[in-house]
């Protein structure tokens, strides 16, 4: 039997996604946050909200740890 091939993201790694509030780079940290319990830093334009707010609250409830920064 074949060891199963190893994990394309280290687990609990720290991973920065730019444009992280949006569609795709929320999905991609939800994966990231349920698969490998990463550590994510979403970057984007737009200011804290209430609805960041929720969207970091969704990658921690799959096991990440999430932050986010505005930049601009």
């Amino acid at each position: 039997v074949e060891p199963p091939p190893p994990a394309a993201f280290r687990e609990r790694g720290v991973v920065v996604i730019v444009g992280g509030a949006g569609g795709i780079g929320l999905e991609t940290a939800v994966f990231l946050a349920r698969t490998s319990a990463a550590r994510v830093a979403l970057v984007g334009r737009r200011e804290v909200d209430d609805a960041i707010r929720a969207k970091l609250d969704r990658v921690r409830a799959v096991g990440g740890e999430a932050e986010y920064f505005a930049a601009d």
